[in-house]
């Protein structure tokens, strides 16, 4: 097996914001990344962490419902469902929200969690 197309390619936001390639989305394929790998397996997609986590996913979809059910006109679903995905693995992660909390009511932590994201993306 070929081992060329293992790794990304490297960028700016992943040298200056992820410590040089050191995290789990940016590192070189070797020894490191599958620690990182087996580190997230065990502590973070285990039966149990799951299960610890089972009321951070039943919030977020009922806020999806809630949206769902008090919308007056079309809505694009698939945003939706990523924005309930997203701010779900934002509070396992890192304990709050990345797209507010779905109610259109500002939330100023989430929107300037969100606007470093999108600037760190649009790095290069």
């Amino acid at each position: 097996m070929t081992l060329n197309f293992s790794s990304r390619p490297p960028n700016a936001g992943a040298k200056y914001v992820a410590y040089n390639y050191k995290d789990l989305a940016f590192a070189p394929y070797g020894p490191r990344w599958r620690l990182l790998l087996k580190i997230c397996y065990v502590h973070l997609f285990s039966g149990k962490a799951l299960d610890d986590f089972r009321h951070v996913r039943q919030e977020e979809t009922k806020v999806l419902v809630r949206a769902l059910a008090s919308a007056t006109t079309k809505l694009d679903l698939g945003q939706l469902l990523h924005v309930c995905n997203v701010n779900a693995l934002g509070r396992v992660m890192m304990g709050q929200r990345v797209f507010g909390d779905g109610s259109g009511g500002a939330d100023p932590q989430a929107d300037e969690f969100k606007s470093m994201v999108v600037e760190l993306i649009n790095i290069e």
